[in-house]
């Protein structure tokens, strides 16, 4: 059999086909990622989310956010949060559990925890500890309320569990710390004024978007798409 060689004309235009769908490819990335995202008072989200009109690739992957009932929330390690408060210049995120919203009751526990994900704690945070399953024979004293199992929930400021319960820790502003102290019946009000969170990369996002440049992940990495040809990936980084 003959080799087969492509005539330098049809390589050409291989070539040239090839680089406008890269092009084309790359642009969209710039333009899909500089929409944003919004929902109910939640305006003009941008990274570190994704949803809706904006690609996965605008977002870290497990961040996808959705509007339920003109609210906007998004899941991390099994537990679904309520997005309160969103300014990306001043590094402003606040969220509340969704599960703990108008209920204390929980029938599956998971403590509060960003741990593989680019978010951390705000500083002016105290955690508020719920125990749950405790020990009919030992029950911690202090604050609880009846659950319509017939179970109750306990509570205390800070981070103490008790060896005879099951114990989620949620976070609330310490601003809130007085609003709760002895009174349970007022933690759920402490609970959806809140918390705040910091995320990794704000400061390199903020320049790119400053230079006018949208924020992307590119290769599972935060990267900068400066504009149309610029984006990681195209060639003319």
């Amino acid at each position: 059999m003959k080799p087969f060689f492509l005539h330098p004309s049809c390589s050409i235009l291989f070539f040239l086909v090839t680089f406008m769908i890269s092009t084309y490819v790359f642009a969209n990335d710039y333009t899909n990622c500089n929409n944003t995202y919004s929902c109910g008072t939640i305006i003009n989200l941008t990274y570190p989310f994704w949803g809706g009109n904006r690609p996965d690739y605008c977002g870290e992957p497990y961040l996808s956010v959705s509007c339920e009932s003109d609210v906007p929330k998004f899941s991390v390690n099994s537990v679904t949060y309520r997005i309160l408060g969103w300014d990306m210049k001043t590094q402003n995120l606040t969220v509340a559990r969704d599960d703990l919203w108008d209920n204390l009751c929980l029938t599956s526990y998971h403590t509060t925890t960003f741990d593989g994900t680019i978010f951390h704690f705000d500083n002016n945070l105290t955690n508020v500890t719920l125990l749950y399953d405790c020990r009919s024979n030992n029950p911690p004293t202090g604050n609880s309320r009846s659950c319509s199992d017939g179970k109750s929930v306990y509570y205390a400021l800070g981070s103490s569990g008790f060896e005879y319960c099951t114990s989620v820790f949620v976070p609330i502003f310490e601003s809130q710390v007085g609003t709760v102290s002895g009174n349970i019946n007022l933690i759920s009000q402490a609970l959806q004024v809140g918390f705040g969170l910091d995320w990794e990369n704000y400061d390199e996002c903020n320049t790119c978007m400053d230079s006018g440049g949208v924020c992307i992940v590119y290769d599972g990495k935060f990267s900068c798409c400066k504009d149309e040809s610029s984006c990681p990936g195209s060639g003319n980084c």
